[in-house]
């Protein structure tokens, strides 16, 4: 018996609620609106490793834990 290719050419997406219409979905992709990117100044930067350098004792294997990170975001 033959293997089916589920990944061929079909028009279903795993992340949609049906058929991907191309032409709808480049119109999409090219419309998007980003954010202007950060402008981080030196005073920025220094104030975010002084928190970081504060929390390194909570650090867990290699990282921040999340809780970390979360308190930078609230504390910038």
């Amino acid at each position: 018996m033959g293997r089916s290719n589920s990944s061929g050419s079909s028009s279903m997406s795993l992340r949609s609620h049906g058929v991907i219409n191309p032409v709808n979905f480049s119109a999409m992709s090219s419309t998007k609106h980003h954010k202007p990117k950060a402008v981080w100044r030196p005073a920025d930067v220094k104030e975010m490793l002084d928190f970081l350098i504060e929390k390194l004792a909570e650090m867990g294997d290699g990282d921040f834990k999340a809780q970390t990170w979360n308190q930078l975001a609230e504390y910038l």
